[in-house]
């Protein structure tokens, strides 16, 4: 009886320790991404370039931006 709480307990720290690794990694991510929608998108072009590179990565950024912020 003892070994099976003690199995559950190591079994939630690992799924603690996993789930807080994944929520670190994905506000790293975010942080990036926001970095990254405040400057220009393609070097030498200002940030509201409207050529079709930029709002290509432009919409690319916001769309996963708005994924990883839906999965928080």
């Amino acid at each position: 009886m003892f070994e099976l709480i003690l199995s559950f307990m190591a079994y939630d720290t690992v799924k603690t320790i996993n789930r807080n690794k994944d929520q670190k990694e994905k506000r790293k991510r975010l942080e990036q991404l926001r970095l990254r929608l405040n400057m220009p998108m393609t070097r030498n072009h200002t940030k509201h370039c409207l050529c079709r590179l930029c709002v290509n990565r432009r919409e690319r950024a916001t769309q996963d931006f708005n994924t990883l912020l839906g999965d928080l």
